[in-house]
C-alpha cells in the first residue's frame, strides 16, 4: 500500500512544481497506515508569488474526487484512489513574517500555534527549488530563549484563567461552560508543556501521544492528564476541576 501511497505523491509533486511553487513538504499524517482515520497526505505547498485559483489547481490536479477548497484557509482537500489529501498553501511572505515574529520575540500565543513551524522542522522535503526552506529550518534551531519563555508566560495566563473559569461553571452546575473551559485549560496547558521543552507543537492528533513522550513534565502528569481528559461519566466535572488545579500547581516549578 505504499507503493500506492508514492505513486499519488510522485503525481502531486509533477503536477503542483510546475506551478510557482518553492517547496513541497510531506507531514507526518502520510507515515502511518492508510486504515487508520488520521491517515492523510497531508501536503504543505510554500509558493513564491501568487496561486491559481480553485478551479484553476483543481484542473491541473486531473478534477480529483470531492475536490473542494476550504473558506477558512488557503488549502486543498481531495481524494485520490480514495485516500484522502490536503494540500496547504503558505506564501514564502507570510513564513518570513512567522519567522521574524519568532526571532524579535513577538509571537501571540492566542493567535498562532507553533504547529506550522513544527512542520517546517519535521516535515518531508518532496520538492525544493532552491535553498530556502533549508535557510529557514536553521532558523528555527537558533530559536531564542525569550521565545519559549514568553509563550510559558502567555499560556499559563491562559490556562489560569481557564482554571478559574471551570472552578465557576462547577459552581453554577453549568456543564456546557466547563467543558468550554476545560478543553481551553487543556489547549493552554499542552502549549505550557511543548514551551516548556523547547519544542514546536504536533498537529492535535498527535499532541496526545507526543505530550506524555515529553522529558520536562511533572511528577505524576501521565495519569492526571488522562483522568482529565477521558470521557468517562463516573468522574464528575468537580473531579476533574480538583485533577486541573493539582495539574496546574504541578506545572510551577517547570
Amino acid at each position: 500500500m505504499k507503493k500506492k501511497v508514492e505513486k499519488i505523491l510522485n503525481n502531486i509533486v509533477d503536477v503542483v512544481s510546475a506551478w510557482d511553487v518553492d517547496t513541497l513538504v510531506l507531514g507526518e499524517a502520510a507515515d502511518i497506515e492508510i486504515y487508520d482515520p488520521y491517515f492523510n497526505i497531508d501536503i504543505d505547498v510554500y509558493f513564491n508569488n501568487k496561486l491559481f485559483e480553485s478551479e484553476e489547481r483543481r484542473e491541473q490536479l486531473n478534477s480529483p474526487a470531492g475536490f473542494e477548497t476550504s473558506p477558512v484557509k488557503t488549502q486543498d482537500r481531495f481524494l485520490i484512489d480514495e485516500l484522502p489529501v490536503n494540500l496547504n498553501y503558505w506564501s514564502l511572505a507570510r513564513i518570513e513574517k512567522l519567522m521574524k515574529r519568532v526571532e524579535e520575540n513577538k509571537w501571540f500565543f492566542r493567535f498562532e500555534s507553533t504547529n506550522v513551524l513544527y512542520r517546517i522542522k519535521h516535515g518531508k522535503v518532496l520538492y525544493s527549488s532552491n535553498g530556502w526552506f533549508d535557510k529557514i529550518k536553521s532558523r528555527l534551531k537558533n530559536t531564542p530563549a525569550e521565545f519559549w519563555n514568553k509563550i510559558k508566560k502567555q499560556s499559563r495566563f491562559s490556562l489560569d484563567y481557564s482554571l478559574n473559569s471551570m472552578g465557576a461553571a462547577v459552581y453554577r452546575g453549568d456543564h456546557y461552560f466547563f467543558t468550554v473551559s476545560a478543553a481551553k485549560f487543556i489547549q493552554g496547558l499542552c502549549c505550557f508543556l511543548f514551551a516548556a521543552n523547547e519544542q514546536f507543537e504536533p498537529t492535535a492528533r498527535h499532541l496526545h501521544k507526543y505530550i506524555k513522550e515529553l522529558n520536562v513534565r511533572p511528577a505524576g502528569f501521565n495519569g492526571r492528564f488522562e483522568s482529565l481528559i477521558r470521557l468517562d461519566i463516573e468522574l464528575t466535572p468537580e473531579q476533574k476541576y480538583e485533577i486541573a488545579k493539582l495539574i496546574a500547581k504541578s506545572i510551577s516549578a517547570l
